[in-house]
């Protein structure tokens, strides 16, 4: 489950949100629709950035859990060219 409970959205967000949306709308009011598209998208964007989907933990207690929501795409062998030593490259 998230650590905000049953939230769509993170605490830190909803302000942020919110200033976005009156924005939207007195922007729109004021000057119309064509420059109110601006703030719509930056509504639209923080609605993207700032959503808090629910997640599974696994009940392992050595199971590894990702900050991020995602899917594995491949897991490989390579060398890493910094360090110069073998390394093990996970692609989210």
């Amino acid at each position: 489950m998230s650590g905000n409970g049953n939230r769509i959205f993170t605490r830190e967000g909803i302000p942020v949100l919110l200033v976005l949306l009156i924005l939207t709308g007195a922007t729109y009011v004021w000057f119309g629709f064509p420059y109110a598209l601006f703030f719509l998208f930056l509504f639209l964007l923080g609605l993207i950035l700032f959503r808090d989907p629910q997640c599974k933990v696994p009940a392992a207690p050595l199971a590894i859990l990702s900050p991020a929501s995602g899917k594995v795409v491949s897991i490989t062998e390579t060398s890493d060219p910094w360090m110069n030593r073998a390394a093990i490259r996970i692609r989210i």
